[in-house]
């Protein structure tokens, strides 16, 4: 009877072992599983930010373009409104 005893008690300790290794393995992957459902909360935002600095940057470049015709244009301007004054200057008779 103690063999039997002996074999019931290591059945039980194995079961009770083999319980709490279960256990442990699926707080694991709850855990593991929440840790991954942040680091896609964190890719996910990390993507929006950089597709808002993408189009912050795009919005910009197109502003300084626009910005850069515009000053283009008024040097343009201008040079045209000051030509006569220098076809004047070198036609006009040296005294």
């Amino acid at each position: 009877m103690n063999r039997l005893s002996a074999l019931e008690a290591n059945t039980t300790l194995y079961a009770r072992y083999v319980e709490e290794q279960t256990s442990a393995m699926r707080e694991m992957l709850r855990r593991l599983s929440e840790d991954l459902g942040r680091l896609e909360g964190l890719g996910r935002a990390q993507a929006q930010m950089y597709a808002r600095s993408v189009n912050d940057f795009e919005r910009h470049r197109k502003e300084m373009e626009t910005e850069q015709r515009t000053l283009i244009s008024q040097v343009n301007y201008l040079a045209e409104e000051v030509r006569p004054f220098f076809k004047i200057e070198f036609v006009r008779p040296v005294s």
